[in-house]
């Protein structure tokens, strides 16, 4: 099986994947890692169960109608919802921080790799002007 390729030279080739292929491949990425977080810290599924008891300890209030007993088990299952939603809480705010931080350094990767041969060339021209 033959492939016919395109004759370019270098320079257009380079400048086709250096301003056209590796951004798109960078916007991949970013969104790739958006997902990742998002998954990872399972923030739809913490947001579904925030007022779930932590780790499903809930006790059953049994038969028959006891003060004492009923007032202990809802004092159980008070405690254990609040602390799953306050770990929940925690783990989301967490998770939107890290999803703030990508949002954010993904448009500063792309500023960064359109800029990086002036800064190159920049770093360059001054290297030579401090050593001459």
């Amino acid at each position: 099986m033959r492939q016919t390729t395109k004759k370019q030279n270098i320079l257009s080739a380079f400048l086709e994947w250096y301003f056209y292929e590796a951004p798109k491949n960078i916007g991949a990425i970013w969104q790739n890692y958006l997902i990742f977080y998002w998954e990872f810290f399972s923030i739809p599924t913490l947001l579904k169960t925030l007022l779930a008891p932590w780790k499903g300890y809930a006790d059953a209030y049994g038969r028959g109608f006891d003060v004492e007993r009923f007032l202990q088990t809802l004092g159980n299952n008070l405690i254990s919802r609040f602390l799953g939603g306050l770990v929940r809480i925690f783990t989301i705010l967490v998770g939107l921080c890290f999803e703030i931080t990508v949002l954010v350094l993904g448009p500063v990767a792309l500023v960064v790799w359109y800029l990086w041969p002036l800064i190159f060339i920049s770093a360059n021209l001054l290297s030579f002007y401090l050593l001459f």
